[in-house]
């Protein structure tokens, strides 16, 4: 929260893309008007080719929304862009998000965090965290997860045993 309110309504956006949306930074940065479509937002992944549509939130939805009236009347093919029409590179949201961050006085962040956020909120919700990413294993969804969470498991029972003892 502290980070978001130091930043400024495009950098906004793109974090709740980034948050919501799951996907790596470059793939949210060049989301086309043409990859909205009814299902949800439609990704092929640069890294891995892997296409997937992440479904429509709420929050996603308001979002994308949000990010259409940036820039005023300039219109682009991409829905992140500057007054050129351009698709922001990653070096310059890069420069943005540290300051946002070293203003909100946080170290041991990065725009890649939020990436893993979404993985292990969607985890946290009984959602499948591997599909989100565009992984083909678990074992790689894995590395991405931040919950604290301590499992409960269950302890054997020696019930049976102690019962043979007693007779």
């Amino acid at each position: 929260r502290a980070l978001y309110q130091h930043a400024g309504p495009r950098l906004q956006v793109i974090l709740d893309l980034l948050r919501f949306g799951g996907q790596r930074v470059n793939d949210t940065l060049r989301i086309r008007r043409t990859d909205l479509v009814e299902d949800g937002i439609r990704f092929v992944q640069q890294k891995t080719g892997a296409k997937l549509i992440v479904g429509w939130t709420p929050e996603l939805r308001d979002a994308v929304e949000r990010a259409k009236t940036l820039n005023g009347n300039v219109r682009a093919l991409t829905l992140l862009h500057n007054r050129r029409g351009k698709a922001p590179d990653y070096s310059t949201i890069k420069i943005q998000f540290d300051k946002a961050r070293r203003a909100a006085g946080i170290e041991d962040v990065t725009l890649h965090d939020l990436r893993a956020m979404a993985a292990t909120e969607a985890k946290s919700q009984g959602k499948n965290p591997t599909a989100l990413l565009g992984h083909t294993s678990e074992q790689q969804t894995r590395r991405y997860l931040r919950s604290k969470e301590e499992p409960i498991v269950e302890a054997a029972s020696f019930r049976r045993l102690i019962d043979k003892q007693t007779k």
